[in-house]
């Protein structure tokens, strides 16, 4: 027999991103952050000086969506 068990999709699984580089968005700027051991969203977030609701939304994640090292993330900068 065998037993297939589904792994939890991460940040990597839902998310579609471009070719990685800056790019502008209504005077904003976005980058693309790696993730790193150890990190969270939220610290991801101050880290970056957004809102923890902004980060989700640009990415299309939840507060209980997974991430892991090496996902990436995109992340919105005023003043680009």
């Amino acid at each position: 027999q065998r037993v297939v068990v589904p792994k939890a999709p991460s940040v990597r699984d839902q998310l579609r991103v471009g070719n990685g580089g800056p790019s502008n968005r209504g005077g904003e700027r976005s980058v693309v952050y790696e993730v790193r051991p150890g990190d969270t969203l939220s610290e991801i977030a101050q880290r970056h000086r957004v809102g923890l609701n902004d980060l989700l939304r640009w990415n299309g994640l939840s507060r209980s969506s997974l991430i892991r090292p090496g996902d990436e993330i995109t992340v919105y900068l005023r003043g680009g």
